[in-house]
């Protein structure tokens, strides 16, 4: 029988199995993304997505960053998807086009909210997101060379953390990036074209991918383009799943600027390249105005060994409580 390496990595991934190096840029990710949510939420922008979400998506347990109201989890990954993108601070990926952080990030921390899963489950999830997110802008810009389709990558990617999360089948799985990959916000461009209007997609984005996933959980069926039977049966990006991890190409920004800015201040670097002193430098100078040093300093431990908390929904429920008592 011929393996399937897609189904096997979204499905079985651990965090803890990969190289400890894999692991340490890992957490110098995660910990940059909640940096810039944090400063993020204090935006017009996101104070106002907050108010919609609230009215459209009442229900459910999961958490809104430095808020005491919950939501279900199409409406967090929305709104703090908002939040997450709402500075442009996003770091990018040398290999892709379009935002990954701003999209995956959100969808799979509601997805581990709402189901109540360990730090150490979150962690795989959200490492199986990014690896096959890349992947699937890899397969698509091989097999449609002349386009590229923005946000395209992120969705896919949010989508096969959220399948890891809710435990879908093989079948159910593929099912669920092929829903993704037909009713989505995908809007290709020519390669010659610099994506525009990127921000305006990212909470939609994010959204989708838990959509995605919980419609495959219901028995929707799509095939998906991008992990066709011969791609993920064959194809070298999918045979490499475990044993390249190509989140360690994930370009860090040194300044604290938009992306545009970035590129002509030469101030990208491989995360690997950064210092731990570095990150957490940045984390402060973002998170310090908005909760204070002391609290600031707690979420960096807490990043650091996220891996042991037991139960997502209380760990955030309990983050979130105790900052806000530090936030006027």
């Amino acid at each position: 029988m011929v393996k399937n390496y897609l189904a096997e990595f979204i499905l079985e991934e651990k965090f803890s199995h990969c190289h400890i190096n894999t692991q340490d840029v890992f957490k110098k990710i995660i910990l940059d993304i909640v940096g810039y949510t944090v400063a993020g939420s204090q935006t017009d922008e996101a104070k106002l997505a907050k108010d919609f979400a609230l009215e459209l998506w009442q229900e459910g347990e999961c958490s809104i960053f430095l808020s005491s109201e919950k939501i279900n989890s199409v409406g967090a990954a929305f709104i703090n998807a908002t939040m997450t993108t709402a500075l442009d601070l996003n770091s990018e990926h040398r290999m892709v086009k379009g935002q990954l952080n701003s999209i995956i990030f959100p969808a799979i921390l509601a997805a581990s909210e709402e189901r109540k899963i360990s730090g150490e489950e979150f962690l795989s999830a959200l490492l199986v997101g990014y690896e096959i997110g890349i992947r699937a802008d890899r397969i698509a810009h091989e097999t449609r060379s002349n386009l590229q389709a923005i946000c395209s990558a992120g969705m896919i990617g949010a989508t096969a953390g959220v399948s890891r999360v809710i435990g879908l089948s093989e079948e159910a799985l593929v099912n669920a990036i092929g829903i993704t990959e037909h009713y989505s916000t995908y809007s290709p461009l020519m390669n010659s074209i610099e994506p525009v209007g990127e921000q305006e997609a990212i909470s939609w984005a994010s959204m989708a991918g838990v959509n995605s996933a919980m419609l495959a959980e219901k028995g929707f069926k799509r095939e998906s383009k991008t992990f066709s039977e011969m791609n993920y049966f064959e194809n070298q990006h999918v045979q490499e799943l475990g044993r390249k991890y190509l989140v360690e190409q994930l370009l860090y920004k040194a300044h604290i600027c938009n992306r545009f800015q970035s590129e002509t201040s030469e101030a990208l670097m491989l995360y690997g390249e950064v210092s731990e002193k570095e990150i957490k430098q940045k984390f402060l100078s973002l998170t310090e105005p908005v909760i204070g040093r002391e609290w600031s300093g707690q979420l960096i431990e807490t990043i650091t060994h996220l891996e042991e908390v037991k139960n997502m929904r209380e760990f955030t429920s309990l983050i979130n409580k105790m900052i806000l008592k530090q936030v006027v």
